[in-house]
């Protein structure tokens, strides 16, 4: 399963986002920096990286982008202003190792107004942005949804799955202003 997801997130970089990291060094939104989700075959990778990892009712793992509380505790409802895991110089420090979700963004999985969950495309997003300057949105849509179609079942099944457990304690409804929605999950 791992070799499989190295495989998935090779062809995002090489094939689908060739360019997106010009656009993360200087974006200033904050989607990719709120609940990142992990998918359970990842997380002894990130932690052997030194990634903080959040477990949430024994079976739901996040990267630790929250903020502490008074007593010391992490607060689910305050991502850090400065994200944890951005270097000095605003760069990821895992950016070679950085989970599956991470390098789905801008696309993600959403809880929608209408109370269905889909994948969407982040409109908060530089690379968004670069994309509708260059008229290619609808091209990037197109080339995501036919990558969805090529993930093995089983790794599809944990990308989903995981987000379903996720949204269960940690729940955010989208709006048409943050996301453009793509299909329903």
């Amino acid at each position: 399963m791992k070799n499989n997801i190295r495989l998935i997130k090779d062809r995002l970089n090489k094939d689908l986002f060739s360019n997106v990291h010009s656009s993360c060094i200087e974006c200033e939104y904050s989607d990719c920096k709120g609940v990142i989700h992990i998918i359970e075959s990842e997380v002894d990778e990130l932690v052997d990286i030194g990634a903080e990892i959040v477990c949430l009712n024994d079976n739901i793992n996040l990267l630790n982008t929250f903020d502490n509380d008074e007593s010391g505790n992490i607060d689910l409802t305050h991502q850090s202003l400065t994200y944890k895991l951005r270097d000095s110089k605003g760069d990821c420090k895992i950016q070679k190792n950085k989970p599956l979700f991470c390098m789905l963004l801008p696309f993600m999985i959403v809880n929608y107004l209408d109370g269905k969950i889909y994948w969407a495309l982040s409109k908060k997003c530089s690379y968004y942005d670069y994309l509708v300057s260059n008229s290619k949105v609808e091209d990037i849509i197109e080339q995501f949804i036919d990558y969805l179609e090529e993930i093995p079942s089983q790794i599809y099944n944990e990308i989903t799955s995981t987000f379903i457990k996720t949204k269960e304690v940690v729940h955010y409804i989208y709006s048409d202003e943050e996301v453009k929605i793509i299909k329903e999950i």
